[in-house]
């Protein structure tokens, strides 16, 4: 095997476990978000507006 198709492979490999993790990250936040919402004494029902995600970035960053 050639150390081209070596590094294709890894680079391949590299790239499917990346988007798996982004995919389980976004997926945990969304999951997350609403529960997040309500500890953090924001008034909210129904899925998360961008507007109630604004606030709720806003108060995760701090000052």
């Amino acid at each position: 095997m050639s150390a081209g198709a070596v590094l294709l492979t890894a680079w391949r490999r590299a790239r499917t476990a990346c988007d798996t993790y982004t995919l389980l990250v976004e997926a945990t936040a969304r999951l997350q978000s609403a529960d997040l919402t309500h500890r953090l004494g924001l008034d909210h029902t129904g899925p998360i507006s961008r507007e109630t995600g604004a606030v709720l970035t806003g108060l995760l960053r701090g000052p």
